[in-house]
């Protein structure tokens, strides 16, 4: 129940970080739940599944950050000004320093396909997946 909490107050942070963009609202919210879904139906245990979902709710927050420092927010500038902003966020709700440096990776990474796929399988849940996922369908 309690890392149930923690994943609704950072949803709550998430959606207050991207309160003027309602399109990125949207799709953090169906990243988070195909995350969930794909952890569930994996079998993940508690833990991986707590990291997967909160992953894939903070897994664009470098967006906004690179468009406000460069004017644009390709996939290199995410992973580049996301962790900053997730590891603030992160501190804020009392996570664990282990979980804030294992979700931070992700935000840091989570465009950088080849770098996870070289990883034992099971090392890293399945937020690139579901990021694609989730753009493949809102085109259609």
């Amino acid at each position: 129940m309690y890392q149930e909490n923690i994943i609704d107050m950072l949803m709550r942070k998430m959606i207050h970080f991207n309160q003027n963009d309602p399109q990125r609202i949207h799709h953090l919210i169906k990243v988070h739940s195909f995350a969930q879904m794909i952890g569930r139906m994996e079998q993940l245990d508690g833990h991986s599944q707590f990291l997967t979902e909160c992953a894939a709710l903070v897994h664009d927050i470098g967006i906004r950050p690179a468009e406000e420092k460069y004017g644009m927010s390709s996939g290199r500038l995410q992973e580049q000004e996301g962790p900053f902003y997730a590891r603030k966020m992160l501190g804020e709700l009392g996570f664990e320093e282990a979980d804030i440096n294992r979700i931070c990776y992700l935000v840091g990474h989570h465009h950088t396909y080849a770098d996870i796929r070289k990883k034992k399988k099971r090392q890293f849940p399945e937020i690139q997946n579901v990021n694609q996922t989730v753009a493949f369908f809102m085109y259609f």
